[in-house]
């Protein structure tokens, strides 16, 4: 055997292949999650805060985020989509006003967006800060911008700040929601 030929039969570069292909794929989680919270903004004074609906412990950090804005003087009225029991009673108990919907068009994303509208323009409501999770924001900003357009009501997507470990479950039960945490 040549001296300095390594192990036969092993290739050096195929390791460094393997770290520069899993430094490729942790960059794109990383785009890819600064991609789908990028619409996200500061929360501003407005005429409601809405409360997007959640599946079980998914919408506790988004009634959580709602209720501090609300109490933090950025709007009187709360809007709650499919509250549980815990987040209705707590929401009559600390918010001056609290509007419930537990029935709409369609249980997504367009049908609260339309739901809304609605309420807006019958009440005079004319803008909201909607409160959901991260990765939903860009999806969030296509419906509402579509579901609003044209109407002359403004909305401001308001981001939740889920905890370490959320934000490090890459995958859980209803596919890869976690993505956006790799947020470089």
């Amino acid at each position: 055997m040549k001296e300095g030929a390594g192990t036969p039969g092993r290739r050096p570069g195929r390791r460094w292949a393997g770290w520069g292909l899993a430094g490729l794929v942790l960059t794109g989680l990383c785009l890819a999650g600064a991609l789908l919270s990028w619409p996200a903004g500061e929360p501003r004074e407005a005429d409601a805060v809405v409360v997007l609906g959640g599946d079980g412990n998914l919408s506790l950090g988004r009634y959580a985020r709602g209720r501090a804005l609300v109490q933090a003087g950025y709007s009187r009225r709360l809007i709650l989509f499919y509250p549980s029991a815990d987040e209705l009673r707590d929401a009559r108990a600390t918010v001056p006003e609290v509007v419930v919907v537990a029935c709409m068009p369609a249980p997504s994303s367009w049908g609260e967006a339309q739901a809304v509208r609605e309420r807006m323009l019958t009440d005079g409501v004319h803008s909201v800060l909607v409160v959901s999770d991260p990765p939903h924001m860009l999806r969030l900003d296509y419906t509402w911008g579509a579901v609003l357009g044209g109407t002359g009501l403004r909305y401001t997507l308001v981001a939740t700040s889920p905890g370490l470990v959320s934000r490090l479950a890459l995958v859980d039960g209803a596919g890869c929601r976690g993505l956006w945490v790799a947020r470089c």
